[in-house]
């Protein structure tokens, strides 16, 4: 267990406007688009060796980036279980990611695991992501979000205070 649980969310920034999304995929649809990945980077392969490659040669390039000498051996482990995960969670069109301090902090009153509250009930939790299009070179700017849980269950991530109705950030 890490130090802080995260929410991943899909959201817009209310000063901005940039929207950030993360949308992991479910554990078949990784596997299927690894292994078909996997298959086109040994058709690519067997092209080259047999002296028929179509597009300009990056298996090598790619392999020495993840650490491999040889292509084959880089190319048998892309379907791991290590890398499928990876793929299944990886972020695009940006990342709001919400470092939840108040569950790790609360540790007796919420189940880590499930980064919720194990009591019924209302509760509007807030946290804060960092906007990239709205932070500077000299000022990182922090939007803050809140996050409402119902029934032991995260039900929304909101951009603005829900007893106000309006945004906050937070600018150092």
């Amino acid at each position: 267990m890490g130090m802080y649980d995260t929410v991943y969310a899909e959201l817009d920034c209310p000063f901005c406007g940039r929207q950030y999304r993360y949308t992991p995929l479910t554990q078949a649809e990784a596997m299927k688009e690894i292994q078909e990945h996997k298959q086109q980077q040994m058709e690519g392969r067997l092209r080259h060796l047999h002296n028929k490659k179509e597009v300009p040669y990056l298996q090598a390039y790619w392999a020495k980036l993840d650490g491999f000498d040889e292509i084959d051996t880089w190319i048998e482990q892309l379907d791991t279980p290590k890398n499928i995960e990876e793929y299944r969670t990886r972020p695009y069109l940006g990342l709001a990611e919400i470092q939840t301090k108040e569950f790790e902090n609360l540790f007796e009153e919420f189940y880590v695991g499930d980064e919720v509250p194990k009591y019924f009930g209302h509760y509007f939790i807030p946290e804060d992501f960092q906007c990239d299009r709205c932070s500077t070179s000299g000022n990182r700017v922090f939007v803050k979000v809140w996050l409402e849980i119902e029934n032991r269950k995260l039900k929304a991530v909101l951009t603005y205070d829900p007893e106000t109705g309006q945004p906050a950030r937070e600018i150092f």
